[in-house]
């Protein structure tokens, strides 16, 4: 007597049987199989009881997996829902992101943050223009935070409304004796969600055409 093969619990669990007909389809067969074994056996070689339980148990964990399989598939779909539902209500607002560049609009000023691991003195922005020139220089002195906004009020050295566009910047600062650079942050605008490529995560679409993911967010405003 033989058990039934690994290739028919597999055909039994497959993704269309279980389609067609879910679990139950997939029970009735394993059920109609066994039936038909029971009848075909031979009488001198009967199937003992530890074989039975044993092509039971095979077929319980075959059809287990396949549960499981699609446990974990409906909860990826349900929390990936759930995660875009939430997304969406982050569309319009600001979030603060690595960059080394700011959006600056007109009549507006503009913020971004600097985070350092430890304490830092003489802390500067430096802010250019897309050519590279220095237009603007904040000072900020002293940064005991992990994380620190900082405002540019969106004007040159001379006091002049500088005009609106994308400006880099770079944080430079000391501690003790070394001057150290400073990791930097921007606050961009979120304008749209979209899913990943896998179609398994949500993006944000940022102004000037980046994207990110949500982990990537420290703070929104």
């Amino acid at each position: 007597m033989q058990a039934i093969s690994s290739d028919i619990l597999s055909l039994i669990n497959s993704p269309q049987t279980q389609e067609s007909g879910s679990d139950d389809l997939g029970q009735e067969d394993f059920l109609e199989l066994m039936v038909t074994q029971l009848q075909n056996q031979d009488p001198f070689e009967t199937l003992q009881s530890g074989e039975f339980i044993g092509q039971l148990a095979e077929f319980g964990t075959v059809s287990g997996i396949g549960e499981l399989n699609n446990s974990v598939s409906n909860l990826a779909s349900s929390l990936l829902s759930s995660q875009t539902l939430g997304a969406t209500n982050l569309i319009g607002k600001n979030a603060l992101v690595p960059s080394e560049s700011l959006n600056l609009k007109e009549g507006e000023s503009v913020k971004g943050a600097i985070g350092t691991s430890s304490p830092a003195n003489n802390v500067n922005v430096s802010i250019f223009d897309a050519a590279g020139n220095l237009v603007q220089s904040v000072p900020l002195g002293v940064v005991n935070q992990e994380l620190q906004d900082f405002e540019w009020d969106g004007t040159d050295a001379s006091g002049n409304q500088a005009p609106e566009g994308e400006y880099f910047f770079s944080v430079v600062g000391s501690q003790g004796e070394e001057s150290v650079s400073l990791d930097t942050y921007a606050y961009k605008q979120i304008e749209s969600i979209s899913l990943g490529e896998s179609s398994s995560s949500v993006r944000l679409n940022i102004e000037n055409g980046g994207e990110l993911n949500i982990s990537e967010i420290l703070k929104i405003e």
